[in-house]
């Protein structure tokens, strides 16, 4: 299930999404990650140019359910370190002695061993565009590998644009759909299907069928121009219509 909601709070500088990509892109950009760095976990923060007054962070990771919740519903986002880091410091190391109660991304995973923050660092990348993309990698099981980070650093550069191509293109899809082109009950569906509901469950809320879910579900994805249900959700959240 792909989910792509927006959660805006105009005390911040950014508006925030989190992104999941649907398909084999997800799990091969897991793949080469863990690959190159023997890290358990990572997430990556690409924070578009534009607009100036309200730039837009996406957030894609590897971390499990329970995570991405907490991170989310508690809105750690808005006080999340991570995000601070100047865009001309190439590599942070964050301290094992981190504060396990310190709002962070980098706090969500512990060690096994015991009650302490995980080794992380976090690369960043600025990228040609002005936007900005950020690595952030999280060892869970082990301390932090004693490896060259500087050659780490551009090793994953084609990982961090690969993300940011991606979200920029999503991003950027044409609004020529207009929302006076969905009709309401369009835009619910989607809306509950986005919020993690099955299509029994919207079909009990909204006192429908099913076979009327799976229909308005294909006339959505028709006019998103997207060929699968996820990707027509992503679509529509990041260009707010849902």
């Amino acid at each position: 299930m792909v989910v792509a909601k927006h959660n805006v709070d105009f005390r911040q500088a950014f508006d925030y999404a989190r992104v999941s990509f649907a398909g084999t892109f997800q799990r091969e950009l897991t793949r080469r990650i863990l690959l190159k760095t023997n890290c358990s976990h990572y997430a990556i923060f690409y924070k578009a140019a534009v607009p100036v007054s309200l730039p837009k962070v996406y957030l894609t990771d590897n971390f499990d359910f329970s995570c991405r919740v907490i991170y989310d519903q508690e809105k750690i986002w808005m006080m999340d370190p991570v995000l601070d880091i100047a865009s001309d410091v190439e590599i942070h190391h964050w301290s094992s002695g981190l504060p396990v109660s310190s709002p962070s991304i980098v706090t969500l995973i512990k060690t096994s061993a015991a009650k302490r923050v995980a080794d992380a660092s976090t690369l960043i990348y600025p990228m040609r565009n002005g936007s900005v993309a950020s690595l952030t990698l999280i060892w869970a099981n082990t301390d932090r590998p004693d490896i060259d980070f500087n050659e780490t650093y551009e090793t994953l550069f084609s990982e961090s644009r690969m993300v940011a191509q991606k979200i920029s293109h999503l991003s950027k899809c044409s609004q020529s759909v207009a929302s006076s082109q969905l009709n309401i009950r369009e835009v619910r569906i989607m809306r509950l299907l986005a919020d993690g509901l099955t299509s029994k469950q919207v079909a009990d809320t909204i006192n429908v069928t099913r076979a009327t879910v799976y229909f308005h579900v294909k006339q959505f994805t028709r006019k998103m121009n997207s060929s699968t249900r996820s990707e027509a959700i992503i679509k529509a959240a990041l260009l707010r219509m849902i």
